[in-house]
């Protein structure tokens, strides 16, 4: 495992230490910031590490501090002698994570280890926290992590309860150092606890994309509001266009990401799910099997979407919350395929008695995983290359036009990854911000003035230089290759970049209306 390097130095600043092993961010806040990463057992310079799930996130820290101040270990502690069924349910979390910790070590549980293997080669041991004893309890940030890392944890569970949501309304680590404005939300301005009551409705959506998945927790009574976001690049279509098949590592990487998220939609007490796959899996011939483990794995159907469904549910997630009638046109780059929606909001703001209206839509066979292992083979890619990834766009708009009456569209709107990173950069932002990038106009000029430098660069220097996640950081040439021809073809000066697409879609089809 390893964690990104802008990921690293935010969670260096959380900490207030240099991380000092392999790391990956298991949770993320609304805000896009690091809420738990998994370390790995053995530290850089050989020392074991028992804590497998870490806890950065500050508010979280406090919230679980004062917790522990009021006597919550010793409660829980008292409950598990007391409480055969909590007693068992903690310690099987507690079996579970040792089990994890070995699996990395590539050994067995480091309770079977014999005397001689333990001295020959240092390894933690112990269940969360590091106890010996199954039954044990130390150490409620280490529950909260193991929970929010996606394990089953009943104490973990409780405490999701009494510390999320984190509301923060400014970033905890600003330019890689502590945000001296960042304050944390007063108590009366928390938002409603967690788990649902009579008056709400929480329902969760995951979308499986051919370069990650995503998971969106919201609630939709009395009104819509965003819970939890949480994005993972698993690359689930990684050669599905050359060989028409699931990669197995690729499968193995997506369904342990949708478990971890359906563990966390149980501890936020979601009542309702969808389970949405889209390009890579239209075009896989083993998906039937890979339905079948996440089904197994979740408990609910996942159903395929077609381009024409796929793109009407981008079309409402893109447009919640927007007032302009329009028309508008909807551009949403993913990683196999892109849609180009045409439509209207009718009835005043999508809110109430608002609509979102899809007049006509496409959905193509170009998106930045699949024009980049069709085209952009090299490292940077060449300019031959760039030129046949051209034309293949080119032609994939000239499909768009046949079905979509372009000109009508009087602004357009761009969702997904490509384009909330382009608008990133374009912003100057060291760490992403989803609440400055949505919403923000990204000039076409800015768009063409990002492809010529990012396609300049190696993956390696997208990274370092842009802060381009490493997952993306190898098809955002692709993905801003389509967003620049979408403008320049279509003559728009800018683009509006949401952060809102088709995991709100999801979420609104069961049957709430987007209010901000």
């Amino acid at each position: 495992m390893a964690v990104d390097p802008q990921d690293s130095r935010v969670v260096s600043a959380q900490i207030g230490r240099p991380v000092r092993g392999e790391s990956t961010v298991m949770s993320r806040c609304d805000l896009g910031l690091p809420v738990v990463v998994k370390v790995a057992p053995l530290l850089d310079d050989g020392t074991p590490f028992p804590t497998l799930y870490w806890l950065t996130c500050p508010l979280a820290s406090k919230r679980v501090a004062r917790i522990e101040s009021a006597g919550g270990v010793a409660t829980y502690a008292e409950r598990a002698d007391s409480d055969p069924d909590f007693a068992g349910d903690l310690k099987t979390a507690h079996i579970e994570y040792e089990a994890e910790r070995a699996e990395l070590l590539g050994m067995p549980e480091a309770s079977e280890l014999g005397e001689s293997e333990e001295l020959a080669r240092p390894v933690p041991t112990g269940g969360i926290a590091g106890v010996m004893k199954p039954g044990s309890v130390k150490c409620l940030h280490a529950h909260l992590a193991h929970t929010l890392g996606g394990g089953k944890n009943p104490i973990g569970s409780e405490l999701v309860r009494e510390v999320l949501p984190l509301n923060c309304t400014s970033p905890c680590v600003v330019d890689h150092d502590l945000n001296p404005a960042w304050r944390e939300p007063e108590l009366s301005e928390r938002k409603p606890e967690t788990e649902s009551d009579s008056t709400t409705t929480r329902v969760g959506a995951i979308d499986v994309g051919t370069n990650s998945a995503r998971l969106l927790v919201a609630e939709l009574e009395p009104a819509y509001r965003p819970i939890r976001r949480e994005m993972t690049i698993t690359r689930l279509g990684y050669k599905v266009d050359e060989t028409g098949y699931l990669d197995p590592t690729a499968v193995e990487r997506t369904a342990e990401t949708i478990s971890r998220y359906a563990s966390t939609a149980d501890a936020l007490g979601v009542e309702a799910m969808r389970i949405a796959a889209t390009s890579a899996c239209r075009d896989a011939s083993n998906r039937d099997e890979f339905f079948a483990r996440v089904k197994v794995i979740t408990g609910v159907e996942p159903e395929i979407l077609s381009g024409e469904e796929e793109a009407a549910i981008a079309f409402l997630g893109a447009l919640s919350g927007i007032e302009d009638p329009g028309p508008w046109l909807v551009v949403d780059i993913g990683g196999g395929s892109t849609e180009v929606v045409l439509g209207e909001v009718s009835g005043g703001r999508l809110a109430g008695e608002g609509r979102a209206e899809v007049t006509s839509s496409i959905s193509i066979d170009m998106g930045c995983v699949r024009i980049t292992e069709r085209f952009l083979k090299s490292d940077p890619p060449t300019s031959a290359e760039k030129a046949a990834a051209t034309a293949a766009i080119e032609a994939g708009l000239d499909s768009a036009e046949k079905v979509v009456d372009v000109s009508s569209a009087s602004k357009v709107i761009g969702v997904a990854g490509t384009v909330t990173t382009l608008a990133s950069i374009g912003l100057g932002l060291t760490d992403y911000d989803p609440s400055k990038t949505h919403h923000y106009q990204l000039p076409a000029r800015e768009v063409r003035r990002l492809y010529e430098a990012l396609g300049a660069m190696t993956a390696a220097e997208r990274v370092e230089k842009f802060g381009v996640l490493p997952g993306r950081a190898d098809v955002i040439v692709a993905g801003s290759m389509i967003l620049l021809a979408v403008l320049e073809r279509w003559g728009f000066d800018s683009v509006l970049v949401s952060e809102s697409d088709i995991l709100d879609g999801l979420v609104l089809s069961m049957g709430g209306s987007p209010h901000e």
